[in-house]
């Protein structure tokens, strides 16, 4: 069930509504907004679109609110934020399988995401955009990641808050994977609680960035993981790695 109420922050004499429906086997993506401003998309399903997302906002969309969405099975990305231009996003509830490559791909500015069981999270700095976003109450599972890891964090993100991030039973590959697209990398991106487990490939590993753990726990050796640029694991207060 979708939220009961109109959200707060919308225009409430001009806004787009979109409610209740079910997409099936769109043949690029099963639902498109561009150019908008003032949106709630609220308990939508979308499964099966031929190459691209369940549902994109593609540039130049501005304060967005999903609640309640099942995107399934799409051919690209489940729930797509993307870059230039795009600004300002409230996401509760998602929950998203089978998709080619990831659950949800971040590549816009300023989202909220709260209550995602998805398959992957891609942070993507294509449009030197992607900062500033609040992450909670997240669980990968069961994801292949021996191509696409259970968190990709890539380029020059900036500003990242994760919390509550539960990656479990998702194969041989990369749990979480930090690198540069050109010569940027990762800065100010904090992962706070839970953990990776039932993992045989490669946990942690962060090529370039700044990266901060506290609290949150793999199986996998963190001494050799966490050899790369900067990066501070912090477990009950106590400061076990620090490197700059």
């Amino acid at each position: 069930m979708g939220v009961s109420a109109d959200p707060t922050g919308l225009d409430t004499n001009n806004y787009i509504k979109i409610r209740n429906i079910d997409l099936f086997n769109g043949h690029d993506k099963n639902l498109l907004m561009r150019f908008t401003k003032d949106t709630w998309l609220d308990t939508i399903y979308a499964d099966g679109a031929d190459w691209e997302e369940g549902i994109a906002y593609y540039n130049n969309n501005y304060n967005a609110h999903v609640d309640s969405v099942t995107l399934n099975n799409n051919g690209r990305y489940g729930f797509m934020w993307n870059g230039a231009n795009a600004d300002s996003l409230i996401l509760n509830n998602i929950v998203a399988d089978g998709n080619t490559r990831y659950g949800i791909m971040l590549s816009g500015a300023n989202a909220i995401i709260n209550n995602a069981e998805v398959d992957g999270l891609f942070l993507y700095d294509i449009y030197d955009n992607c900062n500033n976003h609040t992450l909670s109450n997240l669980l990968v599972d069961g994801k292949d990641v021996s191509t696409f890891p259970a968190l990709n964090l890539h380029g020059g993100i900036n500003n990242i808050n994760i919390t509550d991030l539960r990656i479990d039973n998702c194969g041989d590959g990369y749990g979480i994977w930090s690198h540069q697209l050109m010569s940027d990398c990762p800065t100010n991106v904090t992962i706070t609680r839970e953990g990776i487990y039932n993992h045989t490939g490669t946990d942690v590993q962060i090529d370039c960035g700044d990266v901060q753990f506290i609290d949150f726990s793999w199986s996998g050796s963190p001494y050799e993981a966490l050899i790369h640029e900067k990066t501070t694991l912090i477990h009950n207060g106590v400061v076990l790695i620090f490197k700059r």
